[in-house]
């Protein structure tokens, strides 16, 4: 049996349909939260103050490490329901994941607590089998007797190295320490939360080869949380526990604590970070900082009780606190140079759903200004900041950030002197310039020279000839993924681009490789690819060295290239008994994505192909605009599938709802669902691969503008 591959089967269905999404993306620069953040710059300390050296960062499987001023840039960032996700980890310190609103983040400023220190933290070892209680002040975990599995599943009973870290709300770093960045959190009826945090703890166990440790199913840990000073008069009788996602960078309630004299005690099944708050519904603080000249301060830490934030490049600030909960809205001396005395407003609760502004203006400190120039291109994503010596001492300033312009201006303490100024571009690279002459009066350094390309720019696939380089576009929508088992992976993009991975492995990142662009007639035996998951997208990175022939004329030439596919890597399914998705390509499609939510099996998103005979899943064939923004139709391909699998899939149809309508169909809801099992031969763009059965599944139009309304038009009162 052969089955051809068609986008939309009616040419007329295809043209409505790209109609209405162009109106939809359209109409989405209305409704959308944010723009998509595209990088994030920022300095880690220690509790101490100091800037941490060889922190790793980490967001989108893309890791970077802090130079000697504590100083990281991140081109790739992930972006996980309209929040920045990013991890910090280095050894002899807590792991820290912080999170945030995009819409807030263009600079970040974090502290990193150790694992050893009096008063915040304890580290000890105990017998699994006899259990422990593990105390930092008056907070205390008490971990039961053989209640600790391996996350094999196993139980262990042998040494178990515990780090705990209790952090205290009135400390003056907890907004900067914290996970998260600003208490968002979501509560059992999934409805967004903002917190008044009473403490947090952060628990992490090691068995004694290194491996991590959690309480099995069905065993609980009880908790004990001191009420802070100053806050047992707002204390009720019981508060919700609170566990840290990791992955989308919320709070989630998890539990409940009870309140016993100037202490609350509750349990938890699962260890992670556990916060003790008081949920309250959000309203959002918003406003501009400026000196008394009138200029705008950017990168600047504006405290709002438990929480920060970060003026942008124009001193504007935005925040969301909890509602009916008065607050005071600051800037630490600190946080400007040492300036005195601190502005300082206090405000009365606001209603929740709300939005209020409150401007602050800071006194003139002494300024450096100028503008970068960027060498290589528009962009002016440039970071600043200045070292100098004041009190016999060498300091570092805050972060300042270019205008859209590449205006910039950094302030300076009073009393400082010998100023360097660092300019910081988005791919880490750092120009030097010392101040000369500056005698603590504000100060015009001109232009400064930098370069920076665009992440996208310096991807873009190159065929040098003879030193002549072009350009070549590719649409990442538009390619097709072959493999033989054990032997080879054959990808081809928009039928031009063919990359064949020799000896290849699951296990291996890193392939020898050929390298064919039919158009210009490249051709390449000694390729170079590796392969790198980036969020949700797997990157290869090609290098080669290689000819170009036409009309019997053969020229020496080069092509390097970064393209992408969402179907590369084999991923982690929950079961191999069933039919699911590799979770890092949740929510990469829309609306199809949006329309199975609903109506498929409740995957978080659609079927990919897996074959449970060798355990590795078969990414074989994924085509039909399956990876471009707005699928219509999807077709998957199960290689090595058996009639008992096609009969098994088509019975968990029927359980979800679906009408079986012939012997190959079977619908709901606007989904149609077409089941073929058997020989078949599979075929786009004269590409033709082999498989045992095919699941072919269409939005009608109802799912479909469902999807998009999903997408771009659910109210929301913060838009």
């Amino acid at each position: 049996m052969k089955i051809t591959i068609l986008t939309v089967k009616n040419k007329f269905k295809l043209f409505v349909y790209c109609l209405l999404t162009c109106l939809a993306i359209q109409s989405c620069s209305f409704f959308n939260k944010t723009e998509k953040l595209d990088h994030l710059t920022g300095i880690v300390r220690d509790d101490a103050g100091n800037p941490l050296k060889d922190v790793v960062v980490t967001s989108a499987n893309v890791s970077v490490k802090t130079d000697e001023n504590g100083l990281f840039n991140l081109e790739r960032i992930a972006n996980v329901d309209d929040r920045y996700v990013v991890s910090f980890s280095r050894k002899g310190y807590f792991r820290l994941v912080r999170s945030g609103d995009q819409a807030s983040a263009e600079v970040l400023e974090v502290v990193m607590q150790p694992t050893k220190k009096a008063g915040v933290s304890n580290c000890t070892t105990f017998s699994a089998a006899k259990g422990s209680k593990v105390k930092v002040g008056k907070t205390q975990v008490n971990i039961p007797s053989n209640s600790l599995v391996r996350t094999d599943g196993s139980v262990y009973k042998g040494n178990v190295d515990l780090q705990m870290l209790y952090l205290d709300p009135k400390r003056e770093d907890f907004a900067a320490t914290m996970p998260g960045s600003d208490l968002s959190a979501k509560d059992s009826t999934g409805a967004e939360k903002a917190l008044v945090s009473y403490g947090m703890i952060d628990v992490e166990m090691l068995d004694d080869k290194g491996g991590k440790l959690q309480l099995k199913s069905g065993s609980a840990s009880e908790i004990t949380f001191p009420i802070p000073e100053g806050m047992a008069d707002k204390a009720p009788a019981e508060m919700p526990l609170w566990s840290f996602n990791e992955e989308n960078g919320v709070w989630e309630q998890s539990g409940v604590a009870v309140r016993d004299g100037d202490v609350y005690k509750g349990t938890v099944g699962h260890f992670s970070w556990v916060n003790l708050d008081d949920p309250k519904d959000y309203c959002v603080l918003h406003g501009t900082v400026v000196d008394e000249a009138g200029n705008p301060l950017s990168g600047l830490r504006v405290s709002v009780e438990q929480v920060a934030v970060y003026t942008k490049a124009d001193g504007s600030y935005s925040v969301r606190i909890p509602s009916e909960t008065p607050v005071k809205v600051s800037v630490k001396s600190g946080d400007y140079n040492g300036y005195t005395p601190e502005v300082s407003i206090d405000i009365e609760g606001q209603p929740g759903n709300s939005k209020f502004k409150q401007d602050l203006k800071l006194p003139a400190l002494p300024t450096l200004k100028g503008k970068v120039k960027n060498t290589c291109g528009d962009n002016t994503a440039f970071t600043l900041f200045c070292k100098y010596e004041k009190d016999g001492k060498q300091q570092t300033s805050g972060l300042s950030m270019c205008k859209t312009d590449g205006t910039f201006m950094v302030r300076l303490p009073i009393g400082a002197t010998n100023p360097v100024l660092f300019v910081s571009a988005p791919d880490g690279q750092t120009v030097e310039q010392k101040v000369e002459n500056f005698s603590g009066s504000d100060i015009d350094l001109g232009d400064i020279n930098a370069c920076y390309v665009e992440l996208v720019k310096r991807e873009q696939p190159q065929l040098s000839i003879d030193g002549q380089n072009t350009p070549i576009d590719y649409d990442d929508c538009d390619y097709a993924v072959f493999r033989e088992k054990g032997k080879a992976v054959e990808i081809c993009f928009n039928n031009d681009l063919e990359i064949y991975l020799e000896n290849y492995t699951e296990k291996s990142n890193k392939f020898n490789a050929r390298i064919k662009l039919n158009k210009q007639g490249y051709q390449s035996t000694s390729a170079q690819v590796e392969r790198v998951k980036v969020d949700n997208r797997v990157q290869l990175k090609i290098t080669s060295v290689g000819y170009t022939e036409k009309d019997s004329v053969r020229k020496d030439a080069k092509f390097d290239a970064v393209v992408y596919s969402k179907v590369f890597y084999n991923g982690a399914c929950e079961s191999l008994n069933k039919i699911c998705l590799p979770k890092q390509l949740n929510k990469a499609r829309m609306p199809i994505t949006y329309a199975f939510e609903q109506d498929v099996l409740s995957l978080p998103d659609i079927m990919l192909c897996y074959d449970k005979y060798s355990s590795e899943y078969d990414a074989a064939f994924l085509l039909n605009a399956s990876e471009c923004d707005e699928p219509l139709h999807l077709t998957l391909a199960y290689k090595h599938a058996t009639k008992a699998d096609a009969k098994s899939f088509a019975e968990e149809l029927v359980k979800k709802g679906f009408v079986k309508k012939n012997e190959h169909t079977y619908e709901k809801n606007d989904i149609s669902v077409d089941i073929h099992q058997g020989n078949l031969i599979l075929t786009k763009s004269e590409i033709s691969t082999t498989t045992q059965m095919v699941v072919s599944v269409s939005t009608g139009f109802g799912a479909w503008i469902k999807g998009i309304i999903k997408k771009y038009f659910t109210p929301s009162w913060l838009s």
